[in-house]
This record gives C-alpha cells, structure tokens and sequence, in this order.
C-alpha cells in the first residue's frame, strides 16, 4: 500500500520534494531499498479516472532516482506548473523493478493555489 501525503503549491512555482522508499520491523530500524536500475513515473490528473494526465513525469524528465539511498527527487518545473489549471490534483508515483515490479511509493492530492504575478 502506498504512502499518503498532500502537497499545496502555487501556480508557476518550482514545485520540489525528496520521497524515500523505507523498508523495516518498525519506524526505528528502517532502511532505504536499493532501486538502482529501477525506472519511475508520476502522473497529476484532475480526477483518479480522468483521460488525460495535466503532468506526467519519468525518471528521464523531473524525477531523479537515488540509487542506494532509495530516494526519488520530484521536480514540477515552473513552466509546467503555469500552464495547467490552479486546483487540486490527484497523482501517485510508481516504481518498476528491473524484473517489471511495480510499488506505487506515494499517493495523494497536490493543490495549485492561483499565479498572480506572471
């Protein structure tokens, strides 16, 4: 199951965040999972169900992959995020294995509050 977590950000704003894929017995003894050779993809869509994706990111444009340290680095560049509608998003970002796995890593909302100087 994937983790839940809601972002806001504003309109035309450099949109970036650090999510780490984190496996253990408890919150104290976590370690991050090894996803070197891992590819990944995030997707916003006005609803869960809608045609198109408004922004869709590959570890080749806006997603960088940590390696050993499991980490994925989202950034939303700002041309992209004035481009789309100010509102509240759902989106998720997938993780495929080498061997075609996938682990959906996070899940949730990200709201674009309205760009007043442009």
């Amino acid at each position: 199951m994937a983790l839940r977590h809601d972002f806001e950000t504003g309109q035309g704003e450099t949109f970036t965040t650090v999510v780490t894929w984190e496996i253990g017995p408890d919150a104290d003894n976590m370690e991050p999972v090894d996803i070197t050779g891992y590819t990944a993809r995030m997707q916003l869509r006005k609803k869960h169900n809608s045609p198109a994706a408004a922004i869709s990111l590959t570890d080749e444009d806006g997603l960088e992959l940590g390696g050993a340290a499991g980490t994925v680095a989202v950034t939303i560049a700002a041309a992209l995020s004035s481009a789309i509608a100010a509102t509240k998003y759902v989106y998720d970002i997938e993780l495929e294995s080498p061997g075609g796995a996938v682990k959906r890593l996070l899940a949730g909302t990200l709201t674009f509050t309205p760009e007043v100087s442009k």
